[in-house]
């Protein structure tokens, strides 16, 4: 038989995105043919040099979800955003949970064979009776309340997905993603460089994941996977995560913090002078609360059903070695 992957015609959204550009990439690598929805503006020259087909569209417009004859659709699209204004949290509503449901839809007219849909620990949300493992996660049964609205609307999609009729679906739900492209990056350049002086303590635990594992999950999943499945290698503070950096750098963590309590008193004041001029603020405090409790995952069944076998440290020593040799001069004569 030939590999699951060779000449499978696959339809991704997100591709542009931190996740879906590696997926994209491994996903050609494996042998498929894949097509990907993009926005008109977006920057496919990416995809395009992996001999992505790139579909002009929007998940927001049921009329550009052009499936054509794929065998398999994967859901990456989503706008991740925290202390957003109330005009931007309508976008992402739109975006997350009504384009969820327009793909949904279009698959299920193109007789899709499967659906893949990466999702979030978000739709499960904090977990302060412990660990949250998967043969027990049902988005419908959770904690009364949502810590921001990236939560609520990813917790939307996941019901639509779970609750879809003629599919055969499966889900990922990667926990905070670390690596190279991502919203971590600028923290690993600034402690690669030193200028990471302080680091805020007192947070509580959240699970984590290298992006190249999240890949190779969904990949694992697509192929032989019955979801839905947590895709967290370890659960730690933001602290721990430096302590994580500095084990895969050789490099020392930070000596000094900062208490979460002074970051809150900063918080609140910016939040309310970046909505004034329409804009989304660094800090925010939908990012303050969500790091006051508890949300901590086993992914013991993606280990056991996938054979996933995550390396956060062996993947950031990678990236912390190629942000170090971007920034070695050229030598002599070079």
């Amino acid at each position: 038989m030939p590999p699951f992957w060779e000449g499978r015609r696959v339809f991704m959204t997100g591709a542009t995105g931190f996740i879906g550009r590696y997926l994209a990439e491994a996903l050609v690598r494996h042998g498929a043919q894949v097509s990907a929805l993009a926005r008109p503006r977006a920057d496919t020259a990416f995809l395009r040099s992996l001999g992505v087909r790139v579909v002009p569209g929007d998940v927001t417009d049921p009329s550009t979800i052009l499936l054509g004859d794929a065998q398999m659709v994967v859901h990456g699209a989503a706008w991740v955003g925290f202390g957003l204004t109330a005009k931007k949290n309508k976008v992402m509503w739109r975006t997350n949970v009504e384009g969820t449901r327009n793909v949904l839809l279009s698959a299920a007219d193109a007789k899709v064979r499967r659906f893949v849909h990466v999702s979030s620990v978000a739709a499960v949300g904090s977990t302060p009776a412990g660990l949250y493992a998967e043969d027990r996660l049902d988005p419908a049964v959770r904690l009364p309340y949502f810590l921001s609205e990236y939560e609520r609307t990813k917790w939307a999609a996941q019901r639509l997905v779970d609750e879809a009729d003629g599919l055969k679906t499966t889900s990922v739900l990667p926990g905070v993603v670390l690596g190279l492209g991502g919203g971590f990056e600028p923290l690993m350049r600034m402690f690669l460089s030193g200028r990471l002086a302080r680091v805020p303590v007192g947070d509580a635990p959240t699970g984590v994941v290298h992006v190249r594992d999240v890949v190779a999950g969904i990949v694992a999943a697509a192929e032989v996977g019955d979801g839905p499945y947590l895709l967290v290698d370890e659960n730690l503070t933001l602290w721990e995560t430096i302590e994580l950096f500095a084990k895969a750098s050789g490099r020392p963590p930070p000596v000094k913090t900062m208490s979460w309590a002074w970051l809150k008193a900063v918080i609140w004041p910016m939040e309310a002078a970046y909505h004034l001029a329409g804009k989304t603020p660094p800090l925010s405090k939908e990012l303050y609360r969500s790091a006051m409790v508890p949300k901590t995952y086993d992914a013991a069944r993606a280990r056991k059903e996938l054979g996933w076998t995550p390396d956060a440290l062996g993947a950031l020593a990678a990236d912390f070695e190629a942000l170090a040799e971007a920034r070695r001069p050229a030598a002599a004569g070079d």
